[in-house]
């Protein structure tokens, strides 16, 4: 094309505005306790390290030490008694902790999310998962060399298990989806009438089938892989089973000591329901599933089996649900399972047969009265290798709870120490999106569907035939538009990046977050949130960010090719020529979010209502297919409702017919805008661990000096942690100085080029880590947080 703008960089990542900001990376595996059963390991997530405690008194878990790590952990294992890795979202790396040096070791990068890490193999290898890459990766341990790569056919695999004798290990899809699609609205049959006869008859839309209906079947041209548990062989270090029919979002796994079984905590979603009075308290399914390898038998158990029937609300239910089930422990003889109900703070305990044998409630639960401002939120289980001990890590509450799972009651409670510098208001508001206690029968929360603030994955269909006509108006032309209320199938939006992104919803009919309050009443059965409860959802919400784009280079500009196309000559395109005559794509997917907030008329791409123009800042993670695999992964994904597979679908349509004769054009918009800013700029949790025999590597010091520069140029914040000059510190570089400040302030400040002199002699070990804008002052601080190593900051 020949006319490519100056690339210095290309649409700049960076703070996406003011006031706090949040990933929301809820773990996968936060606790693990040494075999010897001396120790806990616990993830810190709002500071960013790996907490350690001793167990001498099991009951009361004493704080040893904290160490940094990278940003977003979410999933610890212990190698040794000394090595142990965690698994960082953000950074898209493992950092390999030493416990008595106190430091990281050494930053394996692991691209897109990684999740979990597992041990198996003989010999030792490490096995993560990387969610947003659907692989599993494998490492040497000792070298950290990576030996194989093995392609999971399924939407961010997630949760790990291996067998008692480490010969097989297990990754759970995360969102395997249920083998439901949609018919698209040119082939679809007419939608039933309203069932108020006041109602205009409804627009064409499209329909929700599963790829198992005989009746759909042969319309659907494609796979609905569905791949929910994929065993490898440890040894091969390649695929040797697949599951269906487990779950549609998997949360955990865990093996049952002693029994060639494998049990898996997940929901099931009830999307191919249809209109939302007919899903109102029951969108989905709370379950554990029990895969037993020999035979291959899948069974499925409801948590919360008969609750969720009868009228709302129901206080019983209420008091009895275990909603989001989140995490799995069994006890070490294999005899009780213990199950972590996220969304209403109990865990419950069942037997080999699935049947419930008790619960326990933490905090006011047992009530069955919603208090989302103390909610606990038990994600992850560690069961004590020879006490009668249960460690619970919440996420909401910060804490770690300490369960008799001999008496089944809550013993102890202690606080893991967080500085993230939360507002109140944000802290106490995140509640509220994750309490199914707020339902009619406590069985399902916002966050079942967008889960973790994120989405499922899949369309539902929640209109009303009995509803009313809505007005929106659009807020560029002021033209007003008439919105049915039986709007057909809508893809679940992910909550990230909402802050300034109104109007909201596919269709814009949403003005401000606060005008979804009445789904708490119209589809979780419950009430409506009273308005300073209603803000501090809403100002946590605002506070989701989305993460870097992993197509991106470290310093925000575009890669030269993306999929064989070049992004580079797509955002020229997109920013520069006009499609039909008169629109460049930027005119209405304008910059920096990728929308202008405008409602247009669906008669501009021949679709039978108004929808607003979509936000591009997640594209990249909702494409259907992926790297050769096979099918629709999920069953859903472009469009509002699922129906397209990729951009390049979308410019293929009619709107776009001046594209046509122009394959390679759409190739590299396509490039581009999976390429798109997110906002979060990507230096922003890379990270570099630089030692003595490394420091002389060209490209991990071309590396360096790029995070300075991006540093340097606000777009992120920079700090070092390890060891320098014999002790465990910290440093934070200051821009206006061009120099690395240490934690102690009786330290001098340090150039770059000082500190890699300190390293080259031995007298350094330091990893580099690049922060969101702000966060720096706090995280460049490495003292133990005991005071052991340095005391008083000053000295």
């Amino acid at each position: 094309m020949g006319h490519l703008l100056p690339l210095l960089v290309a649409l700049t990542s960076g703070d996406a505005g003011g006031g706090f900001r949040t990933y929301e990376s809820l773990p996968v595996h936060p606790l693990r306790i040494s075999e010897d059963g001396k120790r806990l390991y616990a993830l810190n997530v709002p500071d960013h390290r790996l907490a350690v405690y001793s167990l001498e008194d099991p009951s009361a878990p004493r704080l040893l030490r904290e160490i940094p790590v990278g940003l977003e952990p979410v999933s610890v294992a212990a190698r040794t008694d000394d090595e142990v890795w965690v698994v960082n979202r953000l950074s898209d790396s493992v950092s390999v902790v030493s416990l008595s040096r106190g430091i990281v070791l050494e930053t394996i990068h692991a691209k897109d999310e990684p999740a979990d890490v597992v041990f198996a193999g003989s010999p030792e290898r490490a096995f993560v998962s990387v969610a947003g890459s659907r692989e599993v990766r494998v490492f040497d341990p000792g070298s950290r060399r990576l030996l194989a790569t093995i392609p999971v056919p399924g939407d961010d695999p997630r949760a790990l298990a291996r067998s008692e004798d480490r010969s097989r290990v297990w990754v759970a899809v995360h969102r395997s989806g249920n083998r439901t699609t949609v018919i698209p609205r040119e082939i679809a049959p007419p939608p039933p009438p309203p069932s108020d006869p006041g109602l205009p008859p409804p627009p064409q839309v499209g329909l929700i089938v599963s790829k198992d209906d005989p009746a759909w079947a042969s319309k659907i041209p494609f796979d609905v892989p569905d791949e929910d548990v994929i065993e490898i062989d440890a040894g091969r270090l390649a695929p040797r089973a697949r599951h269906r029919g487990v779950g549609t979002i998997l949360f955990d796994v865990a093996a049952r000591p002693g029994s060639p079984e494998l049990w898996v905590a997940n929901t099931e979603a009830r999307n191919l329901v249809r209109f939302e009075p007919n899903l109102r308290g029951r969108a989905v399914v709370n379950r554990v599933t029990r895969l037993r390898m020999e035979g291959g038998s899948v069974t499925s158990f409801d948590l919360d089996d008969g609750l969720g029937a009868g009228s709302l609300p129901n206080p019983r239910a209420r008091r009895e649900a275990l909603a989001q089930p989140a995490g799995l422990a069994f006890d070490p003889e294999g005899r009780r399972l213990f199950v972590a109900a996220f969304g209403t703070d109990r865990i419950g305990v069942l037997d080999p047969q699935g049947r419930i044998l008790g619960r326990v409630s933490l905090g006011s639960a047992a009530s069955g009265v919603a208090e989302p401002r103390r909610k606990r939120g038990p994600r992850g289980l560690a069961h004590h290798p020879s006490a009668a001990r249960l460690y619970v890590w919440n996420a909401l509450s910060s804490t770690i709870s300490v369960l008799d799972t001999a008496r089944l009651a809550a013993v102890g409670e202690i606080e893991i120490p967080r500085r993230d510098g939360a507002p109140a208001s944000v802290r106490e508001g995140r509640g509220f999106l994750y309490d199914a206690l707020l339902s009619g029968n406590g069985t399902m929360s916002c966050a079942s569907c967008h889960v973790d603030g994120d989405r499922d994955g899949l369309s539902w269909d929640l209109g009303d035939p009995g509803g009313k006509v809505t007005t929106v108006a659009d807020p560029v032309t002021k033209k007003t538009y008439e919105m049915h209320p039986m709007k057909g199938p809508m893809l679940t939006q992910s909550l990230a990046g909402l802050r300034g992104a109104g109007p909201f919803h596919w269709r814009g009919d949403r003005r401000e977050l606060a005008d979804f309050n009445e789904a708490f009443e119209t589809l979780l059965g419950g009430a409506r949130l009273a308005a300073a409860d209603l803000a501090g959802l809403v100002a946590f919400l605002e506070s989701i960010e989305v993460p870097p784009n992993p197509y991106r280079n470290l310093d925000g500009s575009l890669p030269e090719s993306l999929a064989g196309s070049d992004p580079r000559e797509g955002y020229a395109f997109f920013t520069q020529e006009t499609y039909n005559g008169f629109l460049r794509c930027i005119d209405c997917h304008a910059l920096p979010t990728g929308t202008n907030g405008a409602v247009f008329s669906g008669d501009y791409l021949l679709d039978t209502q108004p929808f607003k123009v979509a936000s591009l800042r997640n594209l990249y993670r909702r494409t259907a297919l992926s790297g050769g695999l096979p099918g629709r992964l999920g069953g859903f994904g472009l469009l509002h409702d699922g129906s397209l597979d990729d951009p390049y679908g979308l410019l293929s349509k009619p709107v776009f017919a001046g594209l046509r004769p122009h394959p390679e054009v759409k190739r590299e918009l396509q490039a581009f805008v999976l390429a798109f800013d997110t906002g979060t700029a990507p230096a922003v949790g890379t990270s570099r661990t630089v030692r003595r025999d490394n420091v002389g590597e060209p490209a991990l010091l071309d590396d360096l000096r790029l995070l300075v520069e991006e540093a340097r140029k606000g777009r992120a914040d920079l700090v070092g942690r390890g060891e320098l000059d014999g002790r465990v510190a910290g440093l934070r570089f200051r821009p206006d100085e061009g120099r690395f400040v240490p934690d102690r302030r009786a330290d001098p400040p340090f150039a770059l080029e000082e500190i890699l002199d300190r390293i080259r002699a031995g007298k350094a070990h330091l990893t580099f880590l690049g922060v969101p804008p702000g966060w720096g002052e706090r995280l460049g601080v490495d003292r133990d947080r005991d005071g052991i190593l340095d005391g008083d900051e000053d000295s």
